[in-house]
This record gives structure tokens, C-alpha cells and sequence, in this order.
């Protein structure tokens, strides 16, 4: 093997190994991103779960069941501790079981018509309809079930209380 042959080879293991660390270093989520804060998070939950509940007849009679921030550990993305997640939920049981096909057609229609994504529609062995809003990444349902209780959850990605982490 010439020496310039050995040398290309070098090179290429090289650049080969280089791309290797950065594509783990970005996977191991070492990069630290700054977010929305937690009060921006919580009023972008608010606004699309009221969008959605909107979307369906004003007597549905939604009730307010959760509204919670939790710490986002063990993260979904495998990022770094300290971050929230902010969610809500809203129930009602105003809607008879046999209108559950047209709200979850209703919602969806709605959601893909607005920047939504659709993660999973289990209809019709499910009442469940599970989307996703790029390119924010909130996420949110609505689930059913044969008792006639129909409940609408929303949350956030994993976001910096402050929008950015606290200094060490």
C-alpha cells in the first residue's frame, strides 16, 4: 500500500469517526437549547385545548380535571434535568357514546387543518385520537370510553422553567 494510500485511508477514518462523535454527542442530548419559558408553555396549553373544546357544541359541558406541571424525568428526548412539562385535561360526560365518531372526526379535521400531526387515530377498536402540533411539539388527545366519559388532554415538550437553564 502507497504511503498516499495510507494516507487517504487515515483521513477518511477520520472523518468517519468525527461524524460518529457528533451524531452520539447530539443524541446523548449534550447540547443544551434554550425553550419557552414554563408561563409560556402553560398559556400555549391553555390556548390549544380551549381552541379544541371550541371546535364542539358549546352544552358539551367540559369540566377542568387536571392542570399540573411535572418535571420532565426521565425525559423523552434523553435531555438534561431540571425541565417541565405542562399539561391540562377536560372531561365531560355531556356527550352521548354515540356522538364520540363525530367529535373525534370534528377535533381531527380541525387539528389537521391547523398544524397538527396526527401520532395515532385507534378508532374504531379505540376511542382515542392522539396529534401532535408542529413545529412546537405539543401534543394533545382526545379519549373515550364506553361509559360515555369523554376527556381532552393537552401538553407541552420538556421546557426551561426560566426558558433557559438555571447557572450552575
Amino acid at each position: 500500500m502507497s504511503r498516499r494510500t495510507r494516507g487517504l485511508l487515515v483521513l477518511g477514518a477520520v472523518v468517519v469517526l468525527g461524524v460518529a462523535a457528533l451524531v452520539v454527542y447530539t443524541w446523548t442530548g449534550r447540547v443544551v437549547q434554550p425553550t419557552i419559558t414554563q408561563q409560556e408553555a402553560t398559556e400555549r396549553v391553555d390556548g390549544y385545548i380551549r381552541a379544541a373544546i371550541a371546535q364542539l357544541p358549546a352544552d358539551a359541558g367540559f369540566t377542568q380535571v387536571v392542570a399540573d406541571v411535572m418535571s420532565c424525568e426521565p425525559s423523552s428526548d434523553n435531555g438534561p434535568r431540571g425541565r417541565k412539562v405542562v399539561s391540562r385535561a377536560f372531561e365531560t360526560t355531556a356527550v352521548p357514546v354515540a356522538e364520540f365518531n363525530r367529535v373525534f372526526d370534528t377535533l381531527k379535521s380541525y387539528w389537521v387543518g391547523n398544524g397538527y400531526v396526527v401520532l395515532e387515530d385507534s378508532r374504531p377498536k379505540d376511542w382515542y385520537l392522539w396529534v401532535q402540533h408542529q413545529p412546537d411539539e405539543f401534543r394533545l388527545s382526545v379519549q373515550g370510553n364506553a361509559r360515555g366519559l369523554l376527556a381532552i388532554n393537552a401538553s407541552s415538550p420538556c421546557v426551561w422553567p426560566n426558558g433557559t437553564p438555571d447557572p450552575q
